[in-house]
């Protein structure tokens, strides 16, 4: 598990894949999914530490994390970063799918949207410019330990 603030990896992978960007460039197999891949690992498993077991992978819904009911939590919805956040209509209409979310993100990296599912609100930063504790208290909803038994329970 990772320590320290969690806008270090976050800077990390950006800047990983920015580099990498200049030379991988076939379509359909750069990106997005790459981009997904950092994020969910590095900073949803490392940081946040979600357990492989309640990651669930998909096309429709890009990733849910699940508890330990196996009801999905959380919805992360990914864009190639620097894209934007498009497709917003689309996003909204596969909230209503889980009645189980209490959490939907949607992000490029730089952008960062999030729904309360629970209390229907939404709330977005930028990540550039944002100091690492407001990077922090956006994500610390996020954490395995607010929906696992076994993490919240763990001994580091």
């Amino acid at each position: 598990m990772q320590t320290g603030s969690i806008k270090k990896p976050l800077t990390t992978i950006l800047a990983r894949y920015e580099r990498y960007e200049k030379y991988l460039k076939y379509p359909g197999e750069w990106g997005e999914r790459t981009f997904r891949a950092w994020l969910v690992f590095e900073v949803f498993h490392d940081y946040l530490r979600w357990p492989i077991p309640n990651i669930i992978f998909g096309e429709i819904f890009d990733t849910l994390f699940v508890n330990d009911a196996v009801r999905p939590v959380i919805y992360l919805e990914t864009k190639k970063p620097k894209r934007g956040l498009a497709d917003m209509d689309a996003f909204r209409k596969h909230i209503e799918k889980y009645e189980t979310l209490e959490w939907a993100i949607l992000t490029d990296g730089y952008e960062w949207l999030t729904v309360d599912c629970v209390r229907n609100n939404e709330r977005s930063f930028f990540l550039s410019g944002s100091k690492s504790s407001e990077v922090e208290g956006f994500f610390r909803a996020f954490k395995a330990s607010n929906y696992l038994y076994s993490v919240k329970n763990a001994k580091d």
